[in-house]
């Protein structure tokens, strides 16, 4: 789960989020950052809701690419440390 507020970015992992969620949210979070600029002057939820679908598909395009380049240069992309508050939520279906 992705939030922003006072423009810093937040993410919470499900108890069962693996190194690529991890990996991906953190990707969707740059991304995002990227295109957050113009959409803050704007003061737009309309607008913000549009940037992260976008951004949610730039990344689930560039994502398998982006892995292999870590992979590439030795990031063990499965083992990730993340340095977090504990937070989770979990998922009831």
């Amino acid at each position: 789960m992705i939030s922003y507020r006072n423009g810093n970015p937040a993410i919470v992992f499900s108890n069962e989020a693996s190194s690529q969620d991890i990996i991906k949210s953190v990707l969707h979070i740059f991304k995002a950052q990227q295109e957050f600029t113009s959409i803050e002057r704007e003061n737009n939820s309309a607008s913000f809701i549009e940037m992260l679908i976008g951004t949610k598909f730039w990344v689930n395009e560039h994502l398998p690419e982006f892995i292999v380049g870590l992979d590439n240069k030795d990031w063990q992309s499965d083992v990730i440390f993340w340095e977090d508050r504990g937070n989770r939520f979990l998922k009831k279906i």
